[in-house]
This record gives C-alpha cells, structure tokens and sequence, in this order.
C-alpha cells in the first residue's frame, strides 16, 4: 500500500457534476476482495457514488446526462 492510499480504495476516481465518483474496475467474472466491500459500503454509507465497471461501456455510461444513465445502467454484481 503506498503513501496516501486506503485498503479498498478504487482504482478510478472522477468528478461528474460536482460530484466525486468512486470506480473500481474488475473483468466480468471479477470479485471484490474484502477490503474493496468495506471501502464501498463506507462510500455508500456516506452520500457517496460508487460504481463497478466491467467494460468500457461502463465506464462511458458515467459521461451520459444522469437521467439517462440511471435509465442504462448495469445491473452490479458482486
């Protein structure tokens, strides 16, 4: 772990709309590890957004207007 990082932590982050988006990036049979469950349900617990992507479609959904994207996107699994 280097300086600054947190156990869990995302592998992207953004900013969309004034709003902080925390991605973390698995193939489509990826899991979370423990420690990457704990960081989302923290974010989540908070107000935050945290998102999974599988593909680059996935992470292109982020750059559609929020309603639509509401409207598209994947069902997460972890």
């Amino acid at each position: 772990m280097g300086l600054g990082t947190h156990l869990g932590m995302t592998d992207l982050t953004a900013i969309r709309e004034g709003q902080v988006w925390w991605i973390e990036i698995k193939t489509p049979k990826g899991r979370l590890s423990e420690n990457q469950e704990k960081f989302r349900v923290d974010i989540e617990e908070h107000g935050g957004n945290w998102f999974l992507a599988r593909s680059v479609e996935d992470v292109e959904s982020l750059t559609q207007p929020m309603e639509s994207r509401l409207l598209d996107m994947p069902t997460i699994q972890r």
